[in-house]
């Protein structure tokens, strides 16, 4: 049985002997069976003496065995003796050292392989199968490779890209004709030599191109045929083996795992691009049926955020004065949401008291407390499948806090009164008019709950800054107004539309609506009118209940610069008007529309 010494320098193979007996050296002399010229190395190194039970080695130049520093020690197979930037191999199994002691280059191969593979990103088809053959090319050292992928349809396999290959030159046909049979048997094909395969070696293009050697494999993820890679070779020194096909095959389900889910996210992007025009519509007739609607910038961004947020079982934290329309944009993102066929529970926890809250929210058992007489189910178990909205969640007691917190870290919760742990299957959305980092600072909400109460925040804009929507908003609550109190009320006259443009709204859109209420009961004409609605605004807020100053004071000094300031407000108050409409402005003060944009342009103003 042979025995070998295999020498690597630098992780690279650098000599292979067989040791023969009964005494074998290595190292720097001349009478050494294996010379090596390396720093560190002596005359004499390494000594090997055959011996009745096997190879025995003397330590004559300091080196390490197995990682120990050992005069003398009997060889096994496998053994590891290192000085320097040299390791020595030792085999004695009778097999042949290569199949035992890693080629060099086959490991890096393999290696830059699977960096490859690693680096390969969900991304276009083209620009994954681009990386794929440029990193193959190089890593096998080949001058040519294609892949083949389904037509749209799952129609016939095309080639889409190719390296060193023109797809118009007749070598083509053998290369597409492997391709296809490997796609068609789904098996991968290797020919290490093309000349000693039936097949291929009396092939007219294998003889004219002299190609020597093959490698083809298909990419399939979870089952389904995506396409073919194809390589060859000409080399006559170079065939690819099993190792090479075995590679390959890892490599295409990194390929085949990229391309699927480039696939994937296209298509959910163009899905996403569809459903996200379809649900800012659905967004805009939710809010339209109940307190809110829009043509405001600032509003159309909030609703941005929310027709992303509204697919994604993401909590909610919606933050903005009271009346505001908080309640409103909840219900919208509910009936986008994929929990829409659910129900929507809200609950304004500043309305229950204290003591009342967790029998509220949980609900309770019978005899749980004095009264409790029968069982009941909470808030959570109502909204069920659904979405349980949480309105002023800052005025939240801390005690219930830490049992809130519980249901958002493992959505678990057990009733008053019960041992019973129940599931709390159900999306959560919160609102507050409160600073809640404020409310952290001073201790009286738990940061902890903060966090994840407030994992998506928006702020919901006042009304005040959004004056553009308070003639849409105030039509849309007239109508509603007059069809319940049964009146035949339908415009609002203008002078009106201008008191409700210039007045503060500290109640905002919950204020807005109680004033037309209030004025559609007593309004006896076909028309809302301004000494209406007059009657309703809070005597405090009146634009005309404000201290009087002298208009022309407001104004600057220089002529020209007064009349630019005089043409801003008057251009901006008719505007506001009519809700930002260019058309009906133009009309209403009389100039063209072209001449309306041109004027606005100059003056520096934004519609």
């Amino acid at each position: 049985m042979t025995s070998y010494v295999a020498v690597f320098r630098s992780d690279r193979l650098s000599r292979l002997a067989p040791l023969v007996g009964p005494v074998w050296s290595l190292g720097t002399g001349t009478g050494n069976d294996l010379v090596i010229q390396a720093a560190g190395v002596q005359q004499v190194h390494l000594r090997f003496r055959e011996e009745r039970f096997g190879w025995v080695v003397e330590n004559l130049g300091g080196s390490l065995i197995n990682g120990e520093a050992l005069t003398c020690h009997r060889l096994c197979s496998g053994d590891q003796i290192q000085f320097g930037e040299v390791v020595v191999h030792f085999t004695s199994d009778g097999a042949d050292p290569r199949l035992e002691v890693l080629d060099r280059e086959s490991v890096d191969r393999l290696k830059n392989l699977f960096e490859a593979a690693g680096t390969l990103e969900p991304g276009s088809t083209e620009e994954v199968l681009s990386q794929a053959l440029r990193e193959l090319k190089a890593i096998f050292a080949v001058d040519r490779c294609m892949v083949l992928l389904r037509t749209n349809g799952g129609g016939q396999m095309v080639p889409v890209l190719a390296e060193g290959l023109d797809p118009a030159s007749p070598e083509r046909a053998i290369s597409l004709s492997v391709a296809r049979d490997v796609e068609s048997s789904s098996i991968p094909l290797l020919i290490p030599d093309t000349s000693l395969d039936a097949r291929y070696s009396t092939a007219r293009s294998v003889m004219d191109h002299e190609i020597r050697t093959i490698l083809c494999c298909p990419i399939v993820r979870r089952g389904q045929k995506l396409g073919v890679l194809y390589l060859d070779g000409r080399s006559p020194s170079r065939g690819f083996g099993q190792q090479d096909l075995h590679a390959l095959e890892l490599f295409c389900r990194h390929a085949a795992r990229a391309l699927k889910e480039g696939s994937d996210r296209q298509a959910l992007c163009a899905q996403a691009d569809q459903y996200r025009a379809l649900s800012r519509d659905a967004l805009m007739r939710v809010a339209r049926l109940g307190d809110l609607t829009t043509r405001s910038e600032a509003m159309k961004q909030v609703i941005d955020m929310l027709q992303l947020a509204a697919v994604q079982e993401v909590g909610i934290l919606l933050t903005g004065e009271s009346g505001a329309g908080k309640e409103v944009l909840a219900r919208a993102i509910h009936v986008t949401s994929p929990r829409r066929q659910g129900p929507f529970v809200a609950v304004n926890v500043a309305a229950v008291p204290r003591e009342l809250i967790e029998s509220e929210l949980f609900g309770h058992e019978k005899a749980a407390f004095t009264g409790a007489t029968e069982p009941r189910a909470g808030r959570l178990e109502l909204a069920d499948s659904g979405t349980l909205f949480l309105d002023e969640i800052g005025e939240m007691d801390p005690a219930m806090q830490v049992k809130l917190l519980r249901v958002l870290q493992d959505r678990r919760f057990e009733r008053l009164g019960g041992g019973q742990t129940r599931e709390a299957n159900v999306r959560l959305i919160f609102a507050t008019n409160a600073d809640l980092k404020e409310r952290v600072r001073e201790g009286t909400f738990r940061q902890d709950l903060f966090y994840r109460v407030a994992a998506f925040p928006v702020r919901v804009p006042p009304l005040r800054e959004r004056r553009e929507d308070i003639p849409v908003i105030a039509e849309q609550i007239l109508l509603d107004c007059s069809r319940r109190f049964g009146k035949t009320i339908r415009v609002i006259e203008p002078s009106a539309l201008d008191l409700l443009a210039s007045y503060p709204w500290p109640g905002n859109v919950r204020e807005l609506k109680n004033v037309i209420e209030r004025a559609v009961v007593l309004e006896s004409s076909g028309c809302l009118r301004a000494s209406t609605l007059r009657t309703g605004l809070d005597p405090l807020d009146r634009p005309e209940a404000r201290p009087a100053t002298d208009p022309i004071e407001e104004y600057p000094g220089v002529l020209e610069q007064a009349r630019l300031e005089f043409d801003r407000r008057w251009l901006t108050h008719h505007l506001r008007k009519f809700g930002g409409n260019v058309s009906k402005t133009a009309r209403h003060i009389g100039l063209s529309r072209v001449s309306l944009h041109k004027k606005i342009s100059e003056l520096g103003l934004k519609v």
